[in-house]
């Protein structure tokens, strides 16, 4: 017949009735609820804004020694305080030891570091590693994934740093899928050596801007963080994918790739450990972060059974070894004094009668 098509299957565009060969490849999109615009979960400032999103992919880059670590570490110490599970990628050598320490001076409990139901750290050393994280955190669900650093994971999977292509494939072989359990998945970057390149973000950052799913973190240092003391780092952005942060921040025009100013990271070593805080833009940064310190002499007073060693105490308080111990001589001379202040707060253990009961009683 002359002008019939017969190349073409059978039936008009969009009558067809055959079954999927592969219906996990399509998304559920059924409604429920309101859409609204994704909204960051973690990495609070102290005005209440969040600054990484969940079920994406964030970076945090910057050159050595700025702060990227231990800004992710106190995300980490928060999302465990909150009762969250993270995974840690340790590719950068930092060591469990210092991860340790640093978590545990952020106010992080030992055992909670120490128990793999809440916390995960690793330290891959081939692909094939990588592989079978992903597939355990797709059965763990973890809260927050940090990756230190991204470049190293590039390189070990057999590629290059600065290769979009190289970065691609662990992008979607790695950072993806974890993103797809649910959790704030966030790598550290470093930018390149050459101060123009620097200006424009991280290694190969064309490529990597274009695969960031959540928001890319500039940190540069102001203060150095010193022992004893403190520091501070400046965070700036140069993406965020729903404008969820980047409109609750102040807009930068100064002929860098960074466009909005997130605030100001600081921390301040105390007694009390590692307190630290992130201050939107337009705010005078604080001179000492803002936790409220803790009483560990009168937690001392209310464990029962007493403690009967400095250790003993420093295992069952957590948190700053130094501070614990102080807290552990006072306690002593307290006892050697007869315990004078008997009456723990409400609540606690040993508080099984009330003032008007005793007097009933006596």
């Amino acid at each position: 017949m002359i002008g019939t098509d017969t190349s073409q299957l059978p039936g008009a565009a969009g009558t067809g009735t055959g079954v999927l060969l592969r219906p996990d490849l399509y998304t559920n999109m059924d409604f429920d609820g309101a859409d609204t615009a994704p909204e960051p979960t973690m990495c609070r400032r102290i005005d209440g804004q969040a600054l990484l999103y969940p079920n994406a992919v964030n970076a945090i880059f910057g050159p050595p020694g700025e702060g990227k670590t231990w800004l992710m570490l106190a995300v980490v110490s928060e999302t465990l305080n909150d009762g969250g599970r993270v995974l840690f990628i340790d590719v950068d050598d930092n060591g469990r030891g210092a991860i340790r320490w640093r978590l545990e001076a952020f106010g992080t409990l030992r055992e909670t570091i120490a128990d793999k139901g809440r916390f995960l750290y690793c330290t891959p050393s081939a692909t094939d590693d990588l592989e079978a994280i992903v597939d355990d955190m797709k059965r763990w669900r973890p809260s927050l994934v940090v990756i230190d650093s991204i470049g190293t994971v590039v390189t070990m999977s057999g590629g290059s740093a600065n290769d979009a292509d190289d970065f691609n494939r662990v992008n979607f072989r790695v950072m993806v899928p974890m993103s797809q359990t649910g959790a704030v998945v966030a790598y550290i970057d470093h930018v390149s050596k050459n101060p123009d390149s620097a200006r424009h973000g991280a290694q190969g950052s064309s490529a990597k801007l274009q695969r960031i799913s959540g928001v890319s973190i500039r940190v540069t240092g102001k203060e150095p963080f010193i022992p004893g003391q403190g520091g501070q780092s400046v965070l700036t952005g140069n993406k965020d994918r729903h404008g969820t942060v980047s409109r609750n921040c102040v807009p930068m025009d100064d002929g860098s790739a960074d466009k909005f100013i997130v605030g100001t990271f600081v921390m301040n070593e105390t007694e009390d450990g590692i307190a630290w805080e992130i201050s939107p833009e337009g705010r005078v940064a604080p001179q000492k972060a803002g936790q409220t310190r803790r009483d560990r002499l009168a937690e001392l007073k209310t464990l029962t059974p007493a403690p009967r060693t400095g250790n003993e105490a420093c295992e069952r308080l957590g948190g700053n070894r130094k501070a614990a111990l102080k807290a552990w001589d006072e306690f002593k001379q307290w006892q050697a004094e007869g315990g004078s202040d008997t009456t723990p707060p409400l609540g606690l253990p040993g508080t099984g009668t009330t003032p008007e009961a005793e007097e009933q009683a006596a």
